[in-house]
């Protein structure tokens, strides 16, 4: 277990390592007309796409399926729900705004 710990934890810092380079060159080459129209399909459209991308981020029934071998259940299981949730939100939501920003929607499309 320690073992695949280790690979893991080095395998999400390469990962974020990657996505960091990628934030600090896309940021120097975001063209803000590429945001207009902003919503062009309404609320509705980005209200479904993040509840998609929340059912997404997964590992919710993984982690409490495991709650009986963590240390320090009561705190620990809602820290390490919450605590991805909102590190993963951000960080899909910052690489969004750089790729919507650096490519344009048809490209998109």
């Amino acid at each position: 277990m320690k073992e695949a710990v280790r690979f893991l934890i080095v395998l999400v810092l390469l990962l974020i390592a990657v996505l960091f380079i990628f934030l600090v060159t896309g940021v120097q080459n975001i063209r803000v007309g590429y945001f207009e129209p902003f919503l062009p399909h309404g609320l509705n459209s980005l209200f479904s796409t993040a509840g998609f991308i929340f059912v997404s981020f997964g590992g919710v029934l993984t982690t409490a399926s495991i709650a009986g071998e963590i240390k320090n259940p009561a705190r620990n299981i809602p820290l390490g729900l919450i605590a991805p949730t909102i590190t993963v939100t951000l960080v899909y939501a910052v690489v969004i705004f750089v790729v919507t920003g650096v490519v344009s929607a048809g490209e998109l499309a």
